[in-house]
């Protein structure tokens, strides 16, 4: 579309095609063989069905929602409450549900559903809202003052000018708002809407046209950057002080009780803080979902031993419970040991072998 002309565009597209299935063909032929069909990727129904269709709980893949078909294999629910759900075979890996989270969904089907889709739509558009007048109102405010000073007369027309890399940002931004956002996927889109919006600007000529620029250009970056660089300098305080980061210090002390690398574990998540598993080279093979942990922290004496049992005749040596009790409100009960920062819990699990 750029290049003007079909026959100088027409080679490059067609190097660049070529050049792109050089790189990415042995993932998805790899993907293919693995599947015994081929494939480039089953990324897309996975989050479609996730987080339109509303199948569930989480990762676990007990109810299709609004999908269609039925799954071939999923995470099994082994105690009802609180829910416990078992993964250990047949994927092998620090977390079997998040190596391949294909694997747990499959044979679920998307079902669009236009009305449910514009309510995806509609909270990822009220995000990037908040995303656009929270933490980058500063490049929203310093946009605004360069474009009373360009003036608006030809202002635009610059802004236009740049509408490829207006298109591409806008593009990438609507493209994750039909099923799913997070800041990391689309602060690159951000980007290239800022700098269209920001490269077509051409300030009044003369020194003083300069000068202000540039103070609005330094007064956005300390704003926008202040908070990264604040973070940074703290990591590199602690290293520099040699404080063990914290899923490190997990790691040492449940080494220290006894945990050995090729143990099977059980885990109470608090979301992603898996860096001790991995480093201990164990293997998660039951959780209990992070919204249930009340149900186990306040859950009756013999619950609680019901659900060691249960992840005894699963061969986990330990269970790691990543979050505080609730809210202090239900204190562990004796053999639980605290871990890392305080702010994990590990009991001791006796495996029970079976005949």
């Amino acid at each position: 579309m750029l290049a003007g002309e079909w026959r100088k565009a027409t080679p490059r597209v067609l190097a660049a095609v070529l050049v792109f299935l050089a790189v990415t063909a042995p993932w998805f032929v790899g993907l293919s063989r693995a599947r015994g069909r081929f494939m480039v990727g089953d990324s897309a129904r996975f989050n479609y069905v996730l987080h339109v269709n509303g199948a569930g709980p989480d990762v676990y893949f007990q109810d299709l929602g609004t999908a269609g078909g039925h799954y071939t294999h999923t995470a099994r629910k082994i105690f009802d409450s609180p829910p416990i759900y078992e993964f250990a075979t047949p994927i092998k890996g620090t977390l079997p549900l998040w190596y391949d989270p294909s694997y747990w969904s499959e044979g679920a089907t998307l079902r669009v559903s236009p009305k449910r889709e514009l309510s995806v739509i509609h909270h990822w558009l009220s995000f990037y809202f908040d995303l656009f007048f929270s933490s980058q109102a500063a490049l929203f405010v310093g946009f605004v003052v360069l474009c009373f000073m360009a003036g608006r007369d030809i202002l635009l027309k610059q802004i236009a000018a740049r509408w490829p890399v207006l298109l591409v940002g806008l593009a990438g931004l609507g493209m994750y708002s039909l099923v799913h956002a997070e800041s990391r996927y689309v602060a690159v889109f951000f980007t290239l809407f800022w700098v269209g919006l920001f490269s077509g600007l051409q300030m009044p000529p003369g020194r003083e046209g300069r000068r202000l620029a540039t103070l609005v250009t330094l007064a956005v970056v300390i704003v926008t950057a202040g908070p990264t660089a604040m973070s940074a300098a703290g990591r590199l305080n602690q290293a520099l002080r040699k404080q063990p980061h914290n899923q490190w210090q997990v790691a040492q002390d449940l080494q220290t009780l006894g945990v050995m690398p090729g143990d099977r574990v059980a885990r109470l998540p608090a979301h992603f803080g898996l860096g001790w598993a991995r480093l201990l080279g164990v293997t998660v093979v039951a959780q209990i979902p992070l919204e249930n942990s009340t149900d186990f922290w306040c859950g009756k004496p013999e619950v609680q031993a019901q659900v060691i049992e249960a992840f005894g005749r699963l061969g986990a040596t330990v269970f790691v419970a990543e979050q505080n009790p609730a809210n202090g409100v239900c204190a562990p009960g004796p053999g639980w040991h605290k871990v890392g920062d305080a702010s994990y819990y590990a009991l001791r699990i006796e495996p029970i072998r079976t005949q």
